[in-house]
């Protein structure tokens, strides 16, 4: 069985409280006198409001982040847990980073995270099956799954006043470098982007070259 991690300890602590408070709640107020619901109808009807509660607190915390963690100063994970390599699968690790460090991260670093989305999104939605898709596939593996998340981390572990006040290399703040280091996976990513787009366009040309061979001359045996 996976450990809990932080925010989901949270999460559950808070939908499990919330879930038990509206079930002691409707019981009381179902076994007033104008009510007349005692027994087992009153017991099953604050069971089903308790429930609903909890699966509307679960399903809208889900598996991104909240506040309550951070108001609490619990650690919210960066790296997530991959289990397939598929797009979707991409799409929620590299969203759960995001989400997880765009709290804690200022303007600069949060307009290369932008980027960097946008550029995974352009390359999943665009590289089913392309020569270039294929041979991006690593790369874009690693970005989401390490890339990202290491730059973040050796980021975040530094204290917000030296990380955007002290000059660590060439005169640059740890924000900067990070800030850099972001831009660079993101016009890497966006590279990749522009490449498959181009690939595609040319299995389209390709395509587009065949149907005028194949149905743009007189075919004899049609006629004959």
């Amino acid at each position: 069985m996976t450990a809990l991690r932080p925010f989901e300890l949270a999460r559950e602590l808070v939908a499990g409280l919330a879930g038990a408070g509206i079930f002691l709640a409707a019981h009381y107020l179902l076994t007033f006198p104008h009510w007349g619901w005692r027994g087992v109808v009153d017991t099953a009807l604050a069971v089903v409001v308790a429930l609903l509660l909890y699966a509307g607190i679960r399903l809208a915390w889900s598996t991104r982040p909240g506040v309550l963690e951070r108001w609490l100063g619990l650690e919210v994970p960066l790296r997530p847990s991959l289990a397939d390599d598929d797009p979707d699968s991409l799409r929620e690790a590299l969203h759960f980073t995001v989400d997880a460090a765009r709290p804690r991260v200022s303007e600069p670093l949060q307009q290369q995270l932008d980027r960097i989305v946008e550029a995974v999104e352009a390359v999943l939605a665009a590289g089913g099956g392309s020569a270039a898709g294929r041979e991006a596939a690593y790369t874009l593996r690693a970005t989401v799954t390490e890339y990202v998340p290491d730059t973040l981390e050796r980021y975040l572990r530094l204290p917000r006043r030296f990380a955007t006040r002290k000059a660590v290399r060439d005169g640059k703040t740890a924000r900067d470098l990070a800030v850099e280091q972001l831009s660079v996976l993101a016009g890497e990513l966006e590279a990749i982007a522009e490449e498959v787009h181009r690939g595609n366009a040319a299995e389209l040309a390709a395509h587009g070259r065949f149907l005028d061979e194949r149905f743009s001359r007189q075919d004899p045996l049609r006629h004959a």
